[in-house]
């Protein structure tokens, strides 16, 4: 029998993002394998409160709940948070049988740093009694920059791979397996090459908008 499945994108973005990518790409191969898919911005969601009862009734009702999420300051976004904080709130009133598979993505090339925040998606399904089916981490998610995966693909043929082993856990209704958690996390090029690429790409924004002088800046320091 086939499971419902509720993708909440929780990047800010309003389009583009690779949040969305990836979630698109896992959409698509568990459609094929006939399961039934949905997704969700939460940052739309979040702006009425009709769009936002029609996502918790959507992940009330699904059978797995695919959080997608950049990694801000090494935790989810603030519009997740809130968004988990609602849904907790509506599953006060029923206990829910559902699971749980947190995506995140992140600027760092190393795996390590979205460790926070996975945990935080674990003390949430304690909370509420969802099953923790587990964490993806996509480092140096900037080199897909809102693109479908299999454009971007030669780059990020690792996570293909991960994302296409993840979903066949999720089809066999198994919680997602190591070999397809290090697929997904597995730089999509040397670290030292992505910090030289990452520091140019800094600069370039900065010239553009005027504040070169301003970069080394530590208000909050």
């Amino acid at each position: 029998m086939s499971r419902s499945y509720t993708f909440l994108i929780g990047s800010p973005k309003p389009s583009g993002s690779t949040s969305e990518s990836l979630a698109d790409h896992l959409m698509g191969r568990l459609e094929s394998e006939g399961e039934r898919v949905s997704k969700v911005s939460v940052r739309k969601a979040l702006a009425s409160e009709e769009a936002m009862n029609d996502l918790l009734d959507r992940v009330q009702s699904s059978d797995v709940i695919v959080l997608c999420f950049p990694l801000y300051y090494y935790t989810l976004p603030a519009i997740c948070l809130e968004a988990m904080t609602l849904i907790r709130r509506r599953y006060s009133e029923k206990a829910p049988t559902q699971g749980l598979l947190a995506i995140v993505n992140q600027g760092f090339p190393e795996e390590s740093h979205a460790e926070q925040a996975l945990e935080s998606c674990r003390s949430f399904c304690d909370h509420v009694s969802i099953g923790y089916i587990g964490g993806l981490v996509m480092p140096a998610g900037g080199v897909v920059n809102g693109e479908p995966l299999m454009k971007v693909r030669g780059r990020v043929r690792s996570q293909i791979k991960g994302l296409n082993m993840a979903a066949m856990d999720l089809v066999n209704g198994d919680p997602i397996g190591s070999t397809a958690a290090k697929a997904m996390a597995r730089p999509p090029m040397s670290p030292w090459l992505y910090r030289i690429i990452a520091n140019r790409n800094w600069k370039r924004m900065a010239r553009k908008n005027g504040t070169m002088k301003q970069l080394k800046d530590r208000p909050y320091a």
